[in-house]
């Protein structure tokens, strides 16, 4: 299931309540995917739903600094740099569901 911008990925979430998301930041705006992860945060039923964030906005913006995960500002498991190899993408899957 996928989703091109936070609402539509908000809506599907709420439907199909994953067990895992893997959301951008990047979306209709360059920090779209941080104000989305507070909204899942919000609802009771994705509670146990575990996101981790996939980004290139270091980069992008050429920011000096990387993001982390904080249980209010960024409720997120893992925060992934784009190009992300794909071995270092299951191993964090794997590990987040296990």
């Amino acid at each position: 299931v996928s989703a091109h911008d936070g609402d539509s990925g908000v809506a599907k979430a709420k439907e199909e309540i994953p067990d895992l998301i893997l959301l951008d930041v990047m979306m209709t705006h360059d920090t779209e995917g941080f104000d989305v992860s507070r909204r899942l945060k919000d609802i009771p039923e994705l509670e146990k739903t575990v996101v981790i964030m996939l980004t290139g906005i270091k980069r992008a913006l050429n920011l000096p600094f990387a993001f982390e995960p904080d249980s209010s500002w960024l409720p997120v498991k893992a925060i992934l740099e784009k190009p992300i190899p794909p071995d270092q993408l299951l191993k964090e899957v794997s590990d987040a569901l296990a």
